[in-house]
């Protein structure tokens, strides 16, 4: 049954935005909300999957990792994610690695993400943000989970996590 899938491994299988927001809307379907890994670096991924792709974490809230490193993911993309990870308090790891289209237009919003989430690490590496704005990430990342503001979200009935959480 697929409702025991944990981990998706789909890295440099040249999916494309279409195929990947099949296999999302499958998922989403299927009501598998047990998905802590997701890793589909090196594709061909753009914006046009994020939106979809937003929907799987928002119904699945038990990720931990997320990986599209290395596709085509712009600035517009990280703005369509950036609602789906506000109140997020599962997600440690984003990589976004190698998608050059992310430039310094991203740190106003990745910094939000970040203090309003519960994100440990965002790798940034090779993606066009500056070395000036890669320090404010690493800044930002610093401060302690418990002392983001990360807001209440509605999961089915049931709110999450507090205004500031305490863990």
């Amino acid at each position: 049954e697929i409702n025991y899938l944990k981990e998706i491994e789909l890295s440099y299988n040249t999916i494309t935005s279409k195929g990947f927001s099949m296999l999302v809307n499958s998922l989403l379907e299927s009501k598998n909300n047990n998905i802590i890994k997701i890793n589909v670096s090196g594709n061909k991924l753009d914006d046009d999957c994020i939106e979809s792709f937003g929907e799987l974490i928002q119904n699945n809230q038990i990720f931990k990792n997320i990986d599209i490193s290395n596709n085509n993911i712009t600035d517009k993309g990280i703005e369509i994610l950036l609602p789906y990870l506000i109140g997020n308090i599962t997600i440690k790891y984003l990589g976004i690695s190698y998608n050059k289209g992310i430039t310094d237009k991203s740190i106003p919003l990745l910094k939000e993400i970040i203090h309003k989430s519960s994100i440990e690490k965002i790798n940034i590496n090779d993606t066009s943000i500056t070395e000036e704005e890669r320090e404010e990430i690493e800044f930002a990342l610093s401060i302690p989970i418990d002392k983001r503001e990360i807001p209440l979200i509605t999961i089915g009935n049931v709110k999450s996590a507090s205004k500031i959480m305490n863990e």
